[in-house]
């Protein structure tokens, strides 16, 4: 089983521990022996026990078996964002669930909380489900308080820490953030109101995220956290993380470049079992390294060049010279071979780069336009809630087409209709007769049998292709050696992807339509698949949450909402601005609305309490406190755009109507949003380093 997998069916969930803070359990309330008996650490712990810093040297993790990490130092410092990179199968998730098992030693003040599956079908809603965690935490740091009085002497520094934690936890309108951390992930009113037994996984899966936002801990493990989100999603996460981590400490992995790029302070480099650390983001990481990777080549050639000159003179020299001559070339050989081996990780990283491709091929032959025509297009799946109305458009050969808009708008249902999988309540969809479709699907990946090799599985599709052209066919797609002849159950995800865009490729399709395509893809696959599809020369129209995907393929964005499509007129950059200076202002707004409230607030209890004082003076009895008056209600922020996956864009007839923005106006827009959350706010702190 791949380490990154090993964990993928535990039920987790928040409990707190004098030992390590707060670390996830099983839900019998035990630590899961399997995962303590699967994974094994070694290191010293350089933090003080109240420290918010993660100090670790000699730092080393085996899991099941295989050396992931060996003597390498683990550091995160408070308010740090760091992006914890790797290719797949390197051992991340493992280090991120061995630390929230409580098998990684961290201060005993620090609390922890990791994101890393979905929430289970309950009977309580979407909100209740965020709030409850608050309540759940908030009981067991109770709990091991009274234990803890037993000594509290010993036990000071823990109880300061849980003092703190539930000071944290006491923070006034928590309906409001839940609300708007909810809307923020693209939940509509109605969603919010759902229990979560009737959730999709996907949407599950965010209410997960949502709640690891809320309680907000100290040292966040988030992994993954954009696979289940749209673009509208993604750029408010990325938003508020930024904005709203002051103090806190957040581990990232994560498969998009922009989020790394949008989020990150720094970034963890694992690779043949060390950590690195760097300064900066992603492009800054991926910067640095080009710049040694360019300084040791000259250095290589340099002393090549040197050793070639000391050679050549071995024949033009006296006896004596050549003794000497051989000796510095034997010197000069041996520096040159340390020097390779201290940079073997990067020379063979560097190669291994080099080999990931993808290749489409041609798709057959051309055909005239359009291949593909919508006339008059209405579509709803209720009658009276219609989802599409009077859809116009062709598409050629030569689409490249990017669907934006919230879940819910119809992106994955319009991709249907191209299919022909949906039939139009009016109107037509006409395709060429010749015209072959390639589709790719979130579900592709359950008609494999994992139990045969990937060249055995695609020789039962293709049974003029013999096995030893396969593997050729398979090698086109970056899956070389061992890999084609094992069973594909000991494929990572990324690898079982290119089986099925091998799949697609020898359909020879004259169009690929894509739904989601780069989930479980790491970043270098995500770069070789942009190439295959610039090389490609058939039309490909793709739904994605992945911008650095749009940004070197798309040649137009179609913003699916408001019943149809309108192309919209500029870049992604353009639209990811138009979406910030959006998030600003809701957030601007937000902030004047608690202020406003917790001000209405402090006016009532301050006149609750000049009444306790006149009363108590005038009868000479005891002053008696007074219950808080409730929270003044905050008007909600706006509600996001209406969301959805499949089965929810069949629930839902649409997505309400979001203003368009230039690249200008969204750049005001969000200078004036930052100016006015700062003004509002008790206390910022610049939290992008």
């Amino acid at each position: 089983m791949d380490e990154d997998d090993a964990f993928a069916h535990r039920d987790l969930k928040v409990k707190s521990s004098y030992a390590s803070g707060a670390v996830l359990v099983g839900a019998d309330g035990q630590v899961t022996a399997a995962i303590a008996d699967a994974i094994a650490v070694t290191g010293t712990l350089l933090s003080p026990p109240n420290s918010r810093d993660v100090q670790i040297e000699k730092f080393s993790l085996q899991a099941y078996g295989r050396l992931l990490v060996k003597d390498s130092d683990l550091t995160f410092i408070n308010g740090r964002r760091y992006g914890l990179i790797a290719p797949n199968g390197s051992g991340k998730s493992t280090i991120m669930h061995a630390i929230a098992c409580g098998l990684v030693p961290t201060p005993a003040a620090l609390d922890y909380y990791l994101l890393d599956r979905e929430f289970g079908p309950t009977e309580m809603t979407s909100l209740e489900a965020v709030l409850n965690i608050n309540e759940t935490e908030r009981e067991c740091l109770m709990d091991e308080m009274t234990h803890l009085l037993d000594d509290p002497q010993k036990n000071m520094e823990r109880l300061d820490a849980i003092q703190t934690r539930l000071g944290d936890l006491e923070v006034s309108g928590e309906e409001r953030q839940a609300l708007e951390i909810l809307r923020g992930l693209g939940f509509s009113d109605e969603l919010i109101a759902t229990k979560t037994k009737d959730l999709s996984g996907g949407w599950r899966m965010r209410i997960s995220l949502a709640r690891v936002l809320f309680v907000k801990p100290t040292l966040m493990l988030l992994d993954e956290p954009t696979n289940h989100l749209d673009l509208e999603a993604v750029v408010w996460l990325e938003e508020y993380l930024v904005h709203n981590l002051a103090g806190h400490t957040l581990v990232l992995t994560c498969h998009s470049q922009d989020t790394l790029n949008e989020v990150c302070t720094d970034i963890i480099h694992l690779y043949h079992q060390k950590l690195d650390y760097y300064k900066g983001d992603y492009n800054t990481f991926t910067k640095v390294r080009a710049d040694k990777t360019a300084l040791l080549t000259k250095q290589a050639m340099k002393n090549e060049k040197k050793m070639a000159a000391v050679a050549q003179n071995l024949t033009k020299t006296g006896t004596a010279a050549q003794t000497q001559a051989k000796a510095k070339l034997k010197n000069m050989e041996k520096e040159q071979e340390k020097k390779k081996e201290s940079n073997k990780d990067l020379q063979e990283e560097l190669i291994q780069d080099k080999e990931l491709t993808i290749r489409f091929g041609e798709c057959g032959g051309g055909l005239p336009p359009p291949v593909l025509k919508f006339n008059d297009v209405d579509f709803g799946y209720d009658p009276a809630k219609p989802l599409f109305k009077n859809m116009n458009f062709g598409l050629d050969l030569d689409a490249r087409i990017a669907l934006v808009g919230p879940n819910g708008a119809g992106k994955s249902t319009l991709i249907k209709l191209m299919l022909g999988e949906l039939d139009p309540t009016s109107g037509s969809v006409e395709r060429h007769h010749h015209l072959r479709i390639g589709q790719f699907n979130q579900h592709m990946g359950d008609q494999l049998d994992m139990e045969v090799s990937a060249v055995e599985w695609l020789c039962r599709h293709f049974k003029d292709i013999k096995p030893q052209d396969m593997r050729r066919e398979v090698g086109k797609f970056g899956l070389t050696g061992k890999s084609h002849v094992v069973p594909m159950k000991q494929l990572s995800d990324g690898q079982r992807r290119r089986v099925l865009f091998c799949y697609l490729a020898l359909h020879t399709p004259h169009m690929f339509l894509m739904d989601e395509p780069t989930n479980a893809l790491d970043l270098e696959t995500i770069d070789a698949l942009a190439e295959a599809i610039n090389e490609y020369d058939g039309g490909v129209i793709f739904v994605t949450h992945d911008f650095r995907l749009i940004d070197q393929v798309a040649k137009e964005i179609w913003i699916v909402r408001d019943g149809g499509i309108e192309e919209f007129e500029g870049d992604i950059h353009d639209y990811k601005a138009a979406l910030k200076a959006k998030y600003a202002q809701e957030r601007a707004e937000a902030a004047a609305a608690a202020a406003l409230t917790n001000g209405v607030s402090d006016l009532k209890l301050d006149g609750a309490a000049k009444k306790d004082g006149k009363e108590a003076s005038s009868s000479k009895k005891d002053k008696k406190s007074k219950k808080p008056v409730e929270e003044a209600a905050a008007p909600p922020p706006p509600a996001d755009e209406e969301n959805g996956d499949d089965a929810e864009e069949e629930e839902q007839s649409g997505s309400k109507k979001s203003k368009k923005s230039s690249k200008k106006s969204a750049v005001d827009e969000e200078d004036d949003g930052s100016k006015k959350e700062k003004k509002s706010k008790k206390s910022s702190k610049k939290s992008r380093e």
